[in-house]
């Protein structure tokens, strides 16, 4: 049976913007997926809580965001955790699930810089490969010691987008439109939920 591989974009998405569907869209196309699901973390370890819209509406947004596009989906399991997630317990969730899939992580170029303090990284390099976005045209690095263990990984090369979550938010608590940096069903569900206004 030939496997099915899944590439996973993982984040807050707080929220879900242009540059990460573009993001996916890319990692579809350049390392030929069978499909790229949104990932939003339920409390990730490294993000105060105090910053994050309700997880629920972060799921609803991701749902939103890839609504009729084809081959992009959300994989919702670290929301229906509590406390803490971690990265490497959900793709040995996810493995244990579905033997046949073959996982891809995507991450940018400044967290693979800092993949060394994710915890128990060894085992996360064990269950899936890793695509890294390149930053204007840098190749990526990883720390030494995940150098010496992951012998090879994929490059992904995104052009450059002006976009954050961060500044989205600021934008919306400042009463200005943000209908050009997030899908219009997202910006829908943002006005319809009075989020960031705050």
């Amino acid at each position: 049976m030939t496997a099915i591989k899944i590439g996973l974009l993982g984040g807050s998405f707080n929220p879900p913007h242009n540059a990460h569907l573009a993001l996916a869209q890319v990692a579809l196309t350049q390392l030929q997926l069978s499909r790229v699901d949104l990932m939003p973390a339920g409390q990730p370890w490294q993000k105060s809580a105090a910053v994050l819209a309700p997880v629920e509406h972060r799921l609803a947004m991701c749902h939103a965001a890839v609504e009729g596009i084809s081959r992009l989906g959300v994989e919702s399991c670290e929301t229906q955790r509590s406390g803490n997630t971690y990265t490497v317990d959900t793709l040995a969730h996810l493995c244990q699930l579905n033997p046949q899939t073959r996982y891809t992580l995507i991450i940018g170029a400044d967290q693979a810089q800092r993949l060394d303090t994710w915890r128990d990284w060894p085992r996360l390099l064990l269950l899936c490969r890793l695509a890294i976005v390149a930053r204007n045209g840098v190749v990526p690095t990883l720390p030494p010691a995940v150098e010496a263990v992951c012998k090879a990984f994929d490059t992904l090369h995104l052009a450059a987008m002006d976009v954050s979550s961060s500044s989205i938010r600021a934008q919306i608590a400042a009463g200005q439109s943000v209908a050009n940096q997030v899908p219009a069903t997202v910006e829908r569900y943002i006005i319809k939920h009075s989020l960031y206004r705050n």
